[in-house]
């Protein structure tokens, strides 16, 4: 039987987590009732099989980040997702993103013309749609305190730089078809490396073992810094599929490989449509908004998710976004924020499966 899929934005979990071990702030009183009981019903629609809640590495990520602060209730958390994702869990964001340009890129040189077709398999470790035959246990894997505070440094970095951007946009503001062509083309020069064809070629002479004598004759530093950065293997990888799509040797030499992350098959891979559009969208239509640190973050969680479940929760700036670009339409995905009336109308929502 086909399951419901909802996306459990971490803030929903974590006030289920503070309404089970009792320390949910008097201010928030009602909506953690009102969250208590849709963990009440989501852990039985689970047990039903009715409904799955996945987990993310998102949520690993928060939830090991606040074990510093609160130890406990970050279990408890821990113990709230594992309940109602059945230890189901996406992949990565990277992988999906990868996994749905290698497509885009079949379709880019006509290989297959299908659309993307959404499937679970494009998504999951393993299928979530299974019957649950026995209770599932989750290991949770600590992050090292030192790495913990690392990760921190990197967000108050990110949130230094992003408020600096809110008088520039609110300043320069552009059509929102402008920026968006200008997140397209960020996603391409960062993350698959398109003006920086030398570090590819020195991923692949170091993979032929001609390594070392490329590296002396590389004169500047993009070779050894982007060798450190955390998506140069999914730009690896994205040529290893070329080169197999077209039988050669030589993908950064081919100018038909770097014209694809201009076509539109590049732009309609579901996650950088939706990472680019969000951005996008608050740089257009909400420059006086102060970009967060957790804004990447959240964007990518998004992107990854919302074309694979049936119901997504976020906060309500990101839900009015989604709605105003029309993405839960283009997906198909019922969006909801963490507004207690939205809360409750998922609430009445799911109630009909119980």
């Amino acid at each position: 039987m086909k399951k419901q899929l909802i996306y459990l934005d971490q803030s929903y979990v974590s006030t289920m987590a503070k309404q089970l071990a009792g320390q949910v702030r008097p201010g928030q009183a009602e909506l953690g009732k009102t969250l208590g009981e849709l963990h009440s019903l989501l852990a039985r629609l689970v047990a039903k099989n009715k409904v799955l809640c996945p987990r993310s590495s998102v949520h690993d990520q928060e939830t090991d980040l606040f074990r510093q602060a609160n130890d406990v209730l970050s279990e408890r958390i821990h113990d709230v997702i594992t309940e109602l994702s059945d230890g189901k869990k996406f992949l990565s964001y990277g992988d999906i993103a990868l996994q749905q340009a290698i497509r885009a890129l079949g379709r880019y040189l006509d290989l297959q013309v299908e659309p993307e077709d959404l499937q679970w398999q494009h998504a999951f470790y393993d299928n979530p749609h299974l019957a649950i035959r026995s209770p599932r246990i989750y290991v949770r894997m600590p992050w090292a305190d030192a790495f913990a505070e690392d990760d921190q440094k990197r967000k108050d970095r990110i949130q230094d730089f992003r408020a600096s951007l809110k008088e520039t946009r609110a300043a320069n503001p552009l059509p929102f078809k402008d920026v968006l062509e200008g997140q397209f083309l960020g996603v391409a020069k960062h993350r698959y490396g398109l003006p920086i064809q030398q570090y590819l070629r020195t991923l692949l002479a170091i993979e032929t073992g001609a390594g070392p004598r490329l590296l002396e004759d590389a004169s500047d530093l993009d070779a050894l810094d982007y060798l450190n950065m955390v998506t140069p293997p999914l730009a690896m990888r994205l040529v290893q599929a070329y080169a197999r799509f077209t039988n050669t040797n030589s993908p950064v030499g081919d100018e038909r490989f770097w014209r694809f992350f201009s076509s539109p098959e590049f732009r309609s891979v579901p996650y950088y449509n939706i990472f680019c559009s969000m951005e996008a969208g608050f740089i257009s239509y909400k420059p006086e908004r102060k970009p967060r640190p957790s804004d990447p973050y959240d964007f990518a969680a998004l992107a990854s998710v919302l074309p694979y479940v049936d119901v997504m929760t976020t906060d309500s700036a990101i839900k009015d976004m989604v709605v105003q670009l029309g993405l839960d339409v283009r997906y198909g995905v019922k969006v909801f924020s963490a507004r207690k009336a939205d809360v409750e109308a998922l609430l009445k929502r799911l109630s009909g499966l119980d």
